[in-house]
């Protein structure tokens, strides 16, 4: 049965990453868990491939030579199941449940890196486990790519008998192009004056600027409630 187990969880998370490799059963023969391992990414839309782009990679569990997972901290003390999963939406969900963590105590990558010309990171060196890498967005030509989370088993089954200890990835990726009333600009005057709400002024003036060039000025007052707000189609 837990064999049975392992091999899911190995094809699952092969198609959570995108890995290139197209192994479809778990290796029979054990991990060699001394044995250097790299994660290769490459981040590309539409034939375009993004230069700049920081990658944030957290190794989230170890691996023994049997291939059973086991959470590392910090977040073995959090309420994550990795077992029994057996679909690629419960994989999302896992990711998505960390990388909420991730953001809310502010966790230090294991891994950080910057995608190169080719659109690529390449973390080597690194010891055989489960990798979570985070969201990662960008604009190109207006249009907004957001490359997801996604789970990692790092090595990951190459044929029946074999790990692939060198993983490549392509994460799946969501676009838009956001409209003119999705470019809304505001601004709010927050009085921080509790207990001195009538020593206020009448109105505040406030001068907007665009690429550090007055672009125009507002006055702000209790009549248009400390406010004022423009579209993408007044520019």
């Amino acid at each position: 049965m837990m064999k049975k187990i392992l091999s899911v969880i190995s094809v699952l998370l092969l198609l959570l990453s995108a890995t290139l490799s197209q192994a479809t059963v778990c290796a029979a023969n054990p991990i060699d868990l001394n044995r250097s391992c790299s994660l290769n990414i490459e981040y590309g839309y539409d034939g375009k491939f993004f230069e700049g782009l920081t990658v944030c990679t957290y190794k989230i569990a170890d691996v023994y030579e049997n291939g059973t997972y086991e959470l590392t901290e910090p977040f073995k003390s959090l309420s994550v199941n990795i077992y029994g999963i057996t679909t690629q939406a419960e994989w999302k969900v896992v990711a998505s449940t960390l990388a909420s963590y991730i953001a809310a105590d502010s966790i230090d990558p294991t891994y950080k890196m910057t995608t190169d010309e080719n659109g690529c990171v390449a973390f080597k060196n690194i010891s055989a486990g489960m990798y979570l890498t985070l969201e990662v967005q960008t604009v190109s030509d207006e249009t907004v790519i957001t490359f997801e989370n996604f789970i990692t088993a790092v090595p990951s089954p190459k044929d029946e008998e074999e790990h692939l200890y060198d993983v490549y990835a392509r994460p799946k990726y969501s676009s838009y192009t956001p409209t003119k009333k999705e470019l809304e600009h505001k601004i709010v005057k927050q009085w921080k004056d509790e207990g001195n709400i009538h020593n206020r002024p009448q109105s505040v003036e406030v001068d907007i600027l665009r690429n550090g060039e007055l672009y125009s000025t507002q006055i702000l007052s209790s009549e248009n409630n400390w406010s004022y707000s423009w579209n993408y189609e007044d520019d």
